[in-house]
């Protein structure tokens, strides 16, 4: 399933969205009904059921949702479901209730075409408001189970993945309120248990391979308003989760367990979509408001694995002691940033010559890009944090066997910032074969910063900062690249010792070592301190480079 409707299913099925507007706002089931099936169908998704009306609400049965290829050899995806039931609460309310657990058959096939099954029922399709079909009742013939197999959505052109998955929960809850236009969504359960209950590959049952997840205290508000555009905000958290995944293949040897938990989960979205999504150029969709921004906040975690295919073994642990992730994208630009403390590896195999133990205080990275062509700069930026990396002293004997050098925990730091202006739409699927086969970049680099610049390393280290213009109107001074103004400062500390203790080792042979220190002296110069090197690089518009002053070119 594609990333955008892998998001959009999960939230629909969590959490269909939208929120509390006046005390005295009411909505209906038809009403619910309705705002899924318009809202899905203007994102792309193929959405259908057989209505049911009840005395006090509605009846859902052979609920399918499809996301249908967009091109030849393009996968199909088509999900059936479980009875869903609306109910009309009496105090202007709406109750979503299933049978125990909520099963879904997930279809995937490649094909040439796509189209939704014949509703035989009179059911009321995604364009087809009226209600039909008296056949079902809340578990009632209907219902699927597991044993169930989907209706073909395509008439497979390659390889075809049917799973049946169960979702079970205890004491769950989902509650819409608000407003047509305007509605909440608040979802509770004490725990939530995803299973796979079957696999098939071709028709053929692939009865080895198990995966289950289990979620603990799952909350989630949704709230999904319609204007000019879809305005949707969620917030959910868990609880402890822990999952298992085994998959068993004699015939091709492979045998794989994996297992791992999370203390705890925090997420949160914001996202604006046009009332009519393209599902394959976003440069359109954005040009019609889409934004999103969303965060997730993990708690501490571990894993274990254990991989043997043809042979040979590789099996290890993990663990984390937390990680924030956010992302932004919209007309205005991407942003992502992840980072992950405490983290450790422990990793060993038939083929590893030795255990391999590595920890680190923290890892991240983050970028931040225009996405949009434009005549003025904008703001870019790439960033890179590891911190206190440290690995087993049995790897440092494969590299150091006599103790040479010091052991101390690494770190690399890199922040850049800059401008930069895009020529064409990255995001428009017309650009594509520009992007990729263009004789000339299609961007321009108007400024570079570094902002910060730190490597840590055996005793050494090297930190330094920069900042540079270029004039994208002379590109023949520097051989095609645009004239660059401005300097860096370097500062080295430890150089001379880590060199001293290299040779000594017989890592870097005694003429090299020559070679390199007359280089750092025409790079560098001599600081304040002990075994302490300073270089300013400085790049002139008429192609001049000087070290320290001293003319390079």
């Amino acid at each position: 399933m594609k990333p955008k409707y892998a998001s959009l299913f999960s939230c629909s099925v969590l959490a269909l969205a939208s929120a509390g507007s006046t005390a005295f706002a009411e909505i209906t089931s038809q009403q619910v009904w309705d705002k899924m099936r318009g809202y899905y169908a203007a994102q792309g998704l193929d959405i259908s059921a057989t209505e049911t009306q009840t005395g006090d609400g509605l009846i859902l049965s052979n609920l399918m949702m499809a996301v249908p290829g967009e091109a030849p050899g393009d996968p199909n995806v088509t999900i059936s479901i479980t009875d869903w039931t609306l109910t009309d609460q009496g105090d202007g309310t709406v109750a979503m209730s299933w049978a125990e657990p909520m099963l879904m058959t997930v279809d995937v096939s490649e094909s040439a075409g796509s189209a939704m099954p014949d509703d035989k029922d009179g059911g009321a399709t995604m364009n087809d408001g009226n209600s039909g079909g008296k056949k079902g009742t809340e578990g009632g013939d209907d219902a699927m189970t597991s044993e169930d197999k989907m209706p073909m959505a395509t008439e497979a052109g390659g390889e075809q993945v049917v799973a049946v998955v169960s979702l079970a929960h205890d004491s769950p809850s989902m509650v819409i309120s608000g407003a047509p236009e305007d509605m909440t969504t608040t979802y509770g359960a004490t725990r939530a248990t995803l299973a796979l209950d079957s696999l098939t590959v071709n028709g053929q049952p692939v009865g080895v391979a198990q995966f289950n997840l289990d979620i603990a205290d799952l909350q989630s508000v949704s709230r999904l308003a319609q204007g000019d555009t879809y305005a949707i905000e969620q917030t959910s958290s868990s609880g402890a989760i822990s999952y298992k995944l085994s998959v068993v293949d004699p015939e091709e040897g492979v045998n794989i367990r994996m297992e791992g938990q999370m203390a705890s989960l925090e997420a949160a979205m914001d996202t604006t979509l046009p009332l009519e999504m393209d599902p394959v150029d976003m440069a359109a969709n954005m040009a019609k408001g889409f934004a999103f921004g969303g965060s997730l906040k993990t708690g501490s975690s571990s894993s274990t694995f254990n991989i043997q295919a043809e042979g040979e073994i590789v099996n290890g642990t993990t663990t984390s002691g937390g990680s924030d992730f956010a992302m932004e994208l919209g007309r205005d630009g991407m942003r992502i940033d992840a980072l992950a403390t405490g983290i450790a590896y422990n990793i060993q195999g038939s083929q590893i010559p030795l255990p391999i133990s590595i920890n680190a205080a923290e890892f991240g990275m983050g970028f931040d890009m225009p996405v949009s062509a434009s005549d003025t700069p904008e703001d870019f930026g790439l960033r890179l944090r590891l911190g206190e990396l440290a690995v087993d002293d049995m790897i440092w004997m494969m590299i150091d066997p006599t103790g040479g050098l010091p052991h101390d925990p690494a770190t690399l730091i890199v922040d850049l910032a800059g401008q930069a202006n895009w020529l064409v739409d990255i995001m428009d699927p017309a650009n594509a074969d520009l992007l990729e086969n263009a004789d000339e970049p299609p961007v321009q680099l108007h400024a570079l910063n570094l902002k910060a610049l730190q490597v840590k390393l055996a005793g050494a280290e090297l930190t330094g900062t920069g900042d540079f213009t270029f004039d994208n109107s002379d590109l023949e001074t520097f051989d095609g690249v645009p004239a660059p103004d401005g300097a860096i400062e370097l500062t080295l500390t430890g150089g001379n010792t880590l060199l001293d203790k290299l040779i000594d080792m017989g890592l870097v042979p005694a003429d090299e070592a020559t070679g390199i220190r007359m280089m750092m002296a025409v790079f560098a110069q001599q600081a304040e301190g002990e075994d302490s090197m300073t270089s300013r690089v400085e790049v002139s518009p008429n192609g001049q480079i000087t070290a320290n002053g001293q003319r390079l070119q």
